[in-house]
């Protein structure tokens, strides 16, 4: 699938979720530079220093292939986002009023580990949401309101709902703004259509971007968890079969959520569009996003950055919501990079805020 198509995808950019950008988690690029620059001084060497520069130029690269991947031509767009759940009903999101600065948190906890700073924002925001959060579900929940979210991450609760719940949802005080959030179809989030001169030869991004180089100095992604937020993975592709995330807390198949993070049986990650534990790529397109992240040349043409990296595969969803809730989910499992090649339309009126 990923044979000789890598200049082929056009040039898609990953949704920036504020949130996201403003505060470092685990192993994310922004934690990054701290870390590196720490290690490096204390190390001392040039050898030393070149493998810190080198290792972030890995994630660069990983990053700068992530998002610059996209759909093939002849590839099918992903399937239309569902319908609603009941005649009558809206999905729209509340925007909570914020009462935490993630970046004050992280700024007064600089000085632990990356993984415990982690563990206590999220649990801070978790518990800021849910205290937040409260009046909106008691309104929306007094009525017919359908597949209600509390999104921790980005502050806010999603639902389907009727519009005089949203209303009266808009009209409390602890509520921002309540904004709307339809389904997109899937071809107009991946960009199926139109790409690249297809007439030229493809050119040898690796190559290019100096990967191999980074390969000779041992970095090779291993040990590094990349979630992958897409149309799904074909997790049966040889190139990509040994590299999908196994969720350590679930004991497949028994029904039950093990490790109680809310999401039952899921082994390889998520499908935030049917809400199950299946998220097998019905389009190829996040397929050949994972390749060019860590596809390791098993059936015969090298195309991962990452070749050793580990995926956890997320299927993405139609709505913001269903965004954020991937996203969420990859930071609360322990993802150190979110690869997501997602085109959210300046037509789609995204809430930049939230």
């Amino acid at each position: 699938m990923f044979n000789g198509e890598l200049a082929r995808h056009s040039s898609n950019r990953s949704s920036e979720f504020a949130w996201a950008s403003r505060v470092p988690m685990g192993g994310l690029a922004s934690n990054l530079k701290d870390e590196t620059r720490a290690s490096a001084v204390s190390r001392h060497g040039t050898y030393a220093v070149l493998r810190e520069v080198f290792r972030r130029m890995l994630y660069r690269i990983l990053i700068l292939v992530s998002v610059s991947c996209c759909g093939l031509s002849g590839v099918a767009a992903a399937p239309e986002s569902a319908a609603a759940p009941a005649s009558g009903l809206t999905h729209r999101c509340a925007r909570l009023v914020r009462t935490l600065d993630p970046a004050e948190l992280v700024g007064r906890w600089r000085r632990l580990p990356a993984a415990e700073r982690r563990v206590r924002l999220v649990s801070a925001l978790r518990r800021d949401a849910a205290k937040r959060s409260r009046a909106v579900l008691g309104v929306l929940r007094s009525g017919r309101a359908k597949e209600i979210r509390v999104l921790w991450g980005p502050g806010v609760v999603c639902a389907w709902a009727e519009e005089g719940a949203w209303a009266a949802a808009a009209a409390l005080p602890g509520v921002e703004v309540v904004f709307s959030d339809p389904p997109r179809p899937g071809r107009e989030i991946d960009d199926a259509t139109g790409g690249p001169n297809l007439t030229v030869p493809p050119e040898a991004p690796l190559i290019s971007l100096l990967v191999p180089e980074v390969w000779e100095l041992g970095l090779t992604g291993e040990g590094v968890l990349v979630a992958v937020i897409d149309t799904g993975v074909d997790m049966t592709h040889p190139d990509l079969a040994s590299q999908i995330w196994v969720n350590p807390g679930e004991t497949p198949g028994d029904g039950i959520d093990n490790d109680g993070n809310g999401y039952i049986d899921d082994i390889n990650g998520w499908n935030f569009s049917a809400g199950t534990n299946d998220p097998t790529d019905p389009t190829g397109h996040g397929t050949q996003s994972a390749g060019l992240v860590a596809g390791n040349g098993a059936s015969g043409k090298q195309t991962g950055a990452a070749p050793d990296a580990t995926l956890m595969v997320l299927r993405r969803g139609g709505t913001e919501a269903a965004l954020w809730e991937a996203s969420q989910y990859a930071v609360d499992n322990g993802a150190q990079i979110i690869t997501q090649s997602t085109s959210w339309k300046w037509s789609f009126d995204p809430d930049y805020a939230s």
